[in-house]
């Protein structure tokens, strides 16, 4: 079927007013008088690829509210850090704040940097936030419930997906997409071949996000998972010193055996373009990454021969981001950025955010026919998104992925077998989560 990518500038006309965001059927609604007119908000981001759907249906917004949000996109390296000082030094700079999922322990809890939202959900001067219309492991993951309340709403939801190219699995025999991890091995072997019969490899079983960044520590993570591990315990000790720790590693290092050379190179974009240039034949990644790259007929020669399902043992991490308001602003602030926040998640935007490419949020949308026509594996993204695992949240736990990217580096190159290297990356995690205690 052919897919179509369809352009995100045309939505910012297509989304409804956001007026209906004052409440309608309830007892009282708004004063009809824009009454947050003037006020200025900011959202702090740093997800790029969605930025220019987010500055698209700002207009509107603008338009219905006399409220003025401004998208400030800080790099991804230095965007934690720089959203953290705000908080923690109650300037209120930002308004509005993409939050990964794993930092509401940190952020709700003894911290208390977030806005709860209940007492908004009840207010009878906002429309009903329909909650019930999200996803629900969407909301349990990226709602950030504590002390009873909520404070975020999913933003950005993301679970890595297993693409793979029919195509190529064709060609040797393969017509289902493997269940285990050593089925993944066994299936790259035989898609790494010869095709043009030169003498030389010239397509690989499976892009490995190998590169010693983030996505290395996620890759590593995801295996962690397959095999049954979980990062940390009750007690957030670090679990990676076990029996499934030690499979994820030895199986990261074999998995080296059907990846291109460059793989100690690769990171997210990387793998989605050697799946897009027909290099490789199988990937575990990032919708957010991928949709643009493998779905868009401009950027890709494999339209049409990708298929997607869970990862093995459906087993697949839930990542992605949260969107919430700072503590940190006036009243009046605090209510127009609600009133961003139901807008933005509301079922109108939501279906213009799936036909722009973007993973929705809402029941409805992932049932809708027009969606489905246009992007059919969304239904298998659906899937996915329900059986995610998140990260764990424990404060430091996203310092601890530099330990797992350089363990991982060094049983790469031999540095470390498998077992030692896991060992060893579990004491230097136990070592840093102490310092920081």
């Amino acid at each position: 079927m052919r897919h179509k990518l369809i352009q995100i500038a045309a939505f910012a006309l297509a989304v409804t007013s956001p007026a209906a965001l004052f409440a309608t059927g309830r007892t009282e609604t708004a004063s009809p008088d824009r009454p947050y007119e003037g006020v200025e908000l900011r959202l702090a981001m740093d997800y790029a690829e969605h930025v220019p759907f987010v500055e698209g249906v700002i207009p509107d917004f603008e338009r219905d509210t006399g409220i003025k949000v401004t998208v400030e996109l800080i790099p991804y390296v230095n965007y934690r850090d720089k959203v953290i000082l705000d908080l923690a030094s109650e300037t209120g700079n930002y308004h509005l704040l993409q939050t990964g999922a794993n930092w509401f322990d940190e952020f709700v809890g003894e911290a208390n940097y977030l806005e709860p939202l209940e007492p908004y959900f009840e207010d009878p001067r906002f429309a009903d936030p329909q909650i019930d219309g999200i996803l629900p492991n969407l909301w349990s993951v990226y709602s950030g419930q504590s002390g009873g309340s909520a404070h975020g709403f999913p933003f950005i939801p993301d679970a890595m997906v297993f693409a793979y190219n029919t195509d190529h699995f064709a060609q040797v025999g393969l017509s289902e997409p493997p269940k285990t991890w050593d089925e993944v091995l066994d299936y790259g072997r035989r898609l790494t071949r010869d095709t043009d019969g030169d003498g030389t490899v010239d397509r690989y079983g499976f892009a490995l996000m190998a590169g010693g960044r983030v996505q290395t520590a996620v890759m590593y993570t995801a295996l962690l998972f397959g095999y049954g591990g979980r990062e940390y315990d009750a007690q957030g000790n670090p679990m990676f010193d076990t029996e499934a720790g030690v499979k994820a590693m030895e199986m990261f290092v074999k998995l080296l055996e059907i990846a291109p050379p460059a793989a100690l190179e690769t990171d997210y974009s990387e793998s989605a373009q050697q799946m897009a240039q027909g290099l490789t034949s199988m990937v575990i990644t990032w919708p957010g990454a991928v949709l643009a790259p493998l779905e868009d007929p401009d950027k890709s020669s494999v339209v049409g021969d990708i298929a997607y399902a869970a990862p093995p043992n459906e087993a697949t991490i839930i990542g992605g981001f949260s969107i919430a308001m700072s503590r940190f602003i006036t009243d009046r602030e605090k209510e127009a950025a609600y009133m961003f926040l139901s807008y933005f998640t509301g079922p109108e935007v939501d279906k213009q955010k799936a036909l722009a490419g973007l993973t929705p949020i809402r029941i409805a949308t992932y049932e809708d026919r027009e969606v489905l026509e246009a992007y059919p594996y969304f239904g298998q993204y659906r899937h996915v998104l329900g059986v995610g695992i998140p990260f764990s949240p424990r404060p430091g736990s996203t310092d601890a992925w530099k330990h797992m990217q350089e363990y991982s580096t060094r049983a790469f190159l031999g540095e470390l077998s498998p077992a030692d290297a896991v060992r060893q990356m579990n004491d230097a995690i136990v070592e840093m989560l102490a310092s920081m205690d």
